[in-house]
């Protein structure tokens, strides 16, 4: 265990400068997400119900990689989910991405919630509703208890058929 994080610690420096010296840190120490998923290969599909490899297109959202997923939906909904092992801990979660949608007057949803909630009492939501790669990030966490479930949802179309696409997908752990 202490070899690994001699090996982290080691990275760090080497890649942010990081130095002994007194005061704040800068830049600060990156976040670790608790998921990420930028669809640049097969294996970022594992584990979602509705995506599959071939949604991997070859536009990305700025500085990130050479792939985003494009998604789309209709009636039935969600689009496509994802759900997480249990939680061991109590914790907060924040959730971001960037993303577009293709049709104009039509919007999709990134939803992080607890698993199992049909009451949608626990949830954040990503309103992806611009034409152009947007950043979005959400406003408040989401707590998820121990020994409960979250889920990441994709919610796109309805009545009408729309589609977007979603690039660098993050759950934090804050």
């Amino acid at each position: 265990m202490r070899y690994k994080n001699s090996i982290l610690v080691c990275a760090l420096v080497l890649q942010y400068g990081l130095t002994c010296e007194k005061g704040p840190l800068s830049p600060p120490f990156p976040s670790m997400p608790f998921y990420f998923n930028s669809f640049e290969s097969a294996d970022d599909a594992n584990g979602w119900n509705g995506v599959e490899e071939n949604m991997f297109v070859e536009d990305p959202a700025p500085n990130s990689g050479k792939q985003s997923l494009h998604i789309g939906g209709g009636c039935i909904q969600p689009t496509a989910w994802k759900v997480f092992p249990k939680a061991e801990a109590d914790a907060r979660y924040a959730l971001s991405c960037w993303g577009k949608i293709d049709q104009e007057n039509q919007s999709g949803e990134v939803v992080l919630m607890l698993d199992g909630d049909e009451r949608f009492s626990s949830e954040t939501v990503l309103s992806v509703n611009s034409r152009e790669w947007t950043f979005y990030g959400s406003e408040k966490s989401l707590f998820c208890p121990k020994g409960r479930s979250l889920r990441l949802e994709f919610r796109v179309g309805g009545i009408i058929f729309a589609s977007m696409a979603i690039d660098v997908l993050t759950v934090e752990r804050l």
